[in-house]
């Protein structure tokens, strides 16, 4: 998942995951079995997070299979080190499934060099496939946001999909897909994000991310409210 740093990429996977390990539908998707999975952080500290989750619904016992690292002691994951720390992780998680939030942070080689992320995949995404975890990933967006993520291509050469988010404004999200081995469901889903906020703290259970319909418009009801730069980045 790729996107700037105003347009929330964080915060949409947090709470689409967050269902995931808790049971829940998400964007039209009927609610499915608990999933287990890892997240790991390089961004975001553990207020933003605890505020973050409990604006979802989330919190202490509703957090479902979820285990969540933020900034881990793990080595840089382009290394052989790394890579067994991260599978350690996922063994003591007994997780399906992983997210990287922001992969560029857990890389010791220059972003632009292509062997930087061919490390990458040897240490560490290629052992979680062997084992059967799939992964999230989050990206920045280059300086030129058309040509998509920043640094080599190599970073996208082994994933299944690859999803541009970008801001509309006024809560406006589209979440578009630019790349995709399998052509399985649609490439393109327009967005609200709705929440309400006390003074400076979101409300619990108050954030969600919907399909936009014409009811689903911020005209009434539930406010959308973007947030700042350091609430969503």
């Amino acid at each position: 998942v790729v996107g700037d740093g105003k347009a929330g990429k964080s915060l949409f996977v947090q709470e689409w995951l967050w269902r995931m390990a808790s049971g829940r539908d998400f964007l039209g998707d009927r609610a499915r079995p608990p999933v287990p999975l890892l997240y790991v952080d390089a961004e975001n500290g553990h207020q933003d997070i605890q505020e973050r989750f409990l604006s979802f619904g989330g919190g202490p016992g509703r957090m479902g299979l979820m285990t969540y690292a933020s900034f881990p002691p793990v080595r840089p994951l382009d290394t052989a080190g790394g890579g067994a720390d991260l599978m350690a992780m996922i063994k003591e998680a007994e997780a399906q499934l992983v997210c990287l939030d922001t992969v560029s942070r857990f890389i010791s080689g220059p972003e632009n060099d292509a062997d930087t992320w061919l490390n990458l995949y040897r240490h560490t995404l290629l052992p979680m496939k062997r084992a059967g975890v799939s992964s999230v990933r989050l990206d920045h967006l280059g300086k030129d946001g058309e040509r998509g993520a920043r640094g080599s291509s190599a970073k996208t050469q082994d994933v299944d999909h690859v999803w541009e988010l970008r801001t509309q404004g006024g809560g406006a999200l589209v979440l578009k897909r630019t790349h995709t081995r399998t052509g399985i469901g649609p490439d393109v889903f327009n967005l609200v994000r709705q929440s309400r906020r006390d003074g400076d703290h979101y409300l619990p259970g108050s954030t969600r991310h919907v399909l936009m319909t014409w009811d689903a418009e911020p005209a009434t009801g539930m406010a959308t409210i973007p947030g700042s730069d350091e609430h969503i980045s």
